[in-house]
């Protein structure tokens, strides 16, 4: 177990995530475990320092939601959405969270090269969670995986 001395009337533009909680009370109460614990500790942020990775983060609705079928992925100042259901160039979102925080300006269609690096990432961090995938809605029974623009 190790102290966490948290420092009062301190605001910190770290980011975490609600799956970040649990590895930090782990961490924080000295509990090991080798199975796979979702995100990351953030002790280091609550005492005042820095966190040494990159913010990531995969929210991921392959079934019915009321924005259905969707896969989003964070990584760094960038975030990408993935539509499912939607075809052509509605299918993709981008955005530069540093210049646009209320997600106003998508940039799929003008940073080709960012949404391409984005939606592989996208693609890998769904294969690492072993995502399940949407049905195609034509009654094909055909699995609906990301794809990654021209």
């Amino acid at each position: 177990q190790k102290a966490l001395r948290i420092p009062a009337d301190q605001l910190s533009d770290q980011v975490g995530t609600v799956h970040d909680i649990f590895p930090t009370i782990l961490e924080v109460v000295g509990i090991e475990t080798n199975e796979m614990v979702d995100g990351a500790d953030l002790s280091p942020a609550l005492a005042g320092g820095a966190l040494d990775r990159t913010p990531e983060f995969l929210m991921h609705f392959p079934h019915q939601h009321r924005s259905s079928y969707f896969t989003s992925y964070r990584l760094g100042d960038w975030k990408a959405i993935y539509h499912y259901h939607k075809e052509g160039p509605e299918r993709f979102e981008l955005f530069n969270l540093a210049d646009d925080r209320s997600e106003s300006n998508n940039l799929a269609g003008s940073r080709k090269g960012e949404l391409r690096r984005m939606m592989r990432a996208m693609v890998k961090a769904l294969g690492k969670a072993d995502a399940q995938f949407p049905l195609a809605l034509d009654g094909s029974g055909k699995t609906l995986k990301p794809e990654i623009p021209d």
